[in-house]
């Protein structure tokens, strides 16, 4: 019933080669595999990045923005004008 165990070892012997070829092929196959993956990941990364940022600058602008409009229509601006007009005089 456990001779089976005894063949495996003489195939083994036999081909040793010929597996560490496969061996070989597999790992280089699993070398280029790993790398896409990390690739991938590595460009996924950057879109995601590059979201953040460019969604802080819309940010960034909008508030900007809108400071600068609350500054044009509010009374102090006017007054400050008005009195720099009144010194000019």
């Amino acid at each position: 019933m456990w001779d089976w165990i005894g063949k495996t070892n003489d195939f083994f012997k036999n081909n040793a080669d010929s597996l560490q070829g496969l061996g070989a092929i597999v790992g280089g196959v699993g070398s280029a595999y790993g790398a896409y993956k990390q690739g991938k990941l590595a460009q996924k990364h950057y879109d995601l990045n590059l979201d953040i940022l460019r969604e802080e600058r819309r940010r960034r602008n909008k508030a900007e923005k809108t400071l600068e409009n609350a500054w044009n229509a509010s009374n102090f601006q006017t007054s400050r004008n008005k009195k720099k007009e009144e010194e000019d005089i």
